[in-house]
C-alpha cells in the first residue's frame, strides 16, 4: 500500500512539473516581442488596404496641429498619419516621455523639427472625410529635436 501511495505522488509530481514547465513555455510564447514591419509613411498612404491592421514601426517628424492632433509626416509625400494613443500607451514612459518633449518644444520655439520612431498598428479609415490613415502608437523611441540657427534653416 505504501508503495502504491509513493508511486502515486511521484507520478502526480511528475505531472505537475511537466504542466508547468509547459505553462512556462506558453507564456514565454505570449510574451514575444511584437514583429514590427519597417514601412514608409508614403508607402501606407498610397497602399493603404495592403497595410490595415499591421504592426509596423515608422520613422517620422511630427507635425503639430491644433485641429487635427499630432501628425506623423514624411517629407516624400504630401499627406500624414494621425497619432492615435489608447489610455494604456498614455501611461507608459515612452509615451510621457514624447508627450513632454513635443509640449516643451512647442513652448520654446515655434519654429523646431521633432523626429523619432513610431511603433503601432496602422489602420485605414476610408470613410472619414479627412485623415483616413492613422497609427495607433504602441511604442515611441528615438525622439529627437532640432532647433534651426534661423527660421528658414527648417524645411
Amino acid at each position: 500500500m505504501k508503495r502504491y501511495v509513493l508511486v502515486s505522488l511521484l507520478i502526480l509530481w511528475t505531472v505537475s512539473g511537466i504542466n508547468a514547465a509547459f505553462d512556462g513555455k506558453a507564456s514565454a510564447q505570449r510574451e514575444e516581442p511584437k514583429k514590427w514591419l519597417p514601412a514608409p509613411i508614403c508607402d501606407l498612404i498610397e497602399n493603404p488596404t495592403r497595410y490595415d491592421g499591421a504592426l509596423v514601426s515608422v520613422h517620422a517628424k511630427v507635425l503639430d496641429g491644433m485641429g487635427h492632433g499630432i501628425l506623423l509626416t514624411d517629407n516624400r509625400c504630401s499627406k500624414g498619419l494621425r497619432m492615435l494613443a489608447s489610455d494604456a500607451v498614455e501611461g507608459r514612459s515612452d509615451y510621457k516621455n514624447f508627450q513632454g518633449v513635443f509640449y516643451s518644444a512647442r513652448k520654446i520655439m515655434r519654429a523646431h523639427e521633432i523626429t523619432g520612431e513610431f511603433y503601432g498598428r496602422f489602420v485605414y479609415r476610408p470613410a472619414e472625410p479627412r485623415l483616413k490613415w492613422a497609427l495607433d502608437v504602441e511604442q515611441i523611441s528615438d525622439v529627437e529635436v532640432k532647433f534651426p540657427q534661423q527660421v528658414g534653416d527648417l524645411r
